[in-house]
Formats: structure tokens, C-alpha cells, sequence
């Protein structure tokens, strides 16, 4: 017959005041994580899992480009910044709906040249060669690549 081991367990919120003994091996009921105490850390070490900071931004939704999207891709960070981008083939002036519309432009590229501020009036001169952007759509002048960031 085969023996069972259990370790001591517990959820998250009992963890935080609980002080293992050093070598210990315990789990976290709420996180479905394991620790290890030290025998004087209040809640011991997160062993492996994926424990972020609390600061940390990470990508919470994505998009990959297929012909049915438009040949957009966009990555949203859980702080609300937003990458997106894709490619356009035209022979005029083409204009293109981001895939998700941002509040505040900061930078706006295509190919090797980028149109950078909040404002690109100022680009007047690039813009009628490359193209320009707003919060919510582009327009580029000959197709191509295009990259947009900014906050949602």
C-alpha cells in the first residue's frame, strides 16, 4: 500500500501572518501555490508561480493580423498603454480604423520615419509624404507598415 503525504495548507489571507518553520513547505489554498518558510518571514517565499509585482504591467489582450481584422495587431497593457500596428497596401492615401481608439497619441511610425507628439500638425511636410495619425485612425500615403502607441 502507498503512503500519503499532505503539508500544511491554508488560503492566502492566513498565510500572510503565519510564520513557518524554517524548511517548511506550505500551500497557498487561494493561489494554488506552494511556499517555503525560513522561520522568521510572516507568509515565507512564493516557490516558482507567477507572482508579479504590484506595479508590474503586463499584456492583458492581444490581437494577431489576419486578412479578416484588416492586417492589424495590437497588444493592451493591464496600465491601459496600447501597442498596435499592421500593414496597408495602397497606392494613394489610405486611411486605416485602429483596432482599439486612444486618448492620447504619443508616436506614430512608418517604416524608418516616425511622426512623434500628441499633435502631428506640426509634421505637415512628413505627413503629406508618410502619412499622419490621430487617436483613432491613420492615414498613409503609398501603403505599407504602421505602428501607433498611446493610452486607451
Amino acid at each position: 500500500m502507498s503512503r500519503q503525504v499532505k503539508i500544511r495548507r491554508g488560503t492566502a489571507a492566513q498565510h500572510e501572518t503565519f510564520i513557518g518553520a524554517e524548511g517548511e513547505i506550505t500551500m497557498d489554498t487561494t493561489n494554488n501555490t506552494l511556499r517555503v518558510h525560513d522561520g522568521t518571514t510572516p507568509g515565507g517565499h512564493l516557490v516558482g508561480g507567477s507572482a508579479l509585482p504590484e506595479n508590474a504591467d503586463y499584456v492583458i489582450e492581444a490581437q494577431l493580423p489576419t486578412a479578416a481584422n484588416g492586417h492589424t495587431w495590437y497588444r493592451k497593457y493591464k496600465s491601459g498603454w496600447i501597442e498596435q500596428g499592421g500593414y496597408v497596401s495602397a497606392t494613394g492615401i489610405a486611411t486605416v480604423t485602429l483596432p482599439i481608439p486612444l486618448t492620447t497619441l504619443f508616436t506614430f511610425c512608418r517604416g524608418q520615419t516616425s511622426l512623434s507628439g500628441t499633435n502631428t500638425a506640426s509634421h505637415n511636410t512628413l505627413a503629406a509624404v508618410f502619412g499622419s495619425a490621430d487617436t483613432t485612425s491613420i492615414k498613409i500615403n503609398g501603403g505599407g507598415y504602421w505602428f501607433v502607441n498611446g493610452v486607451a
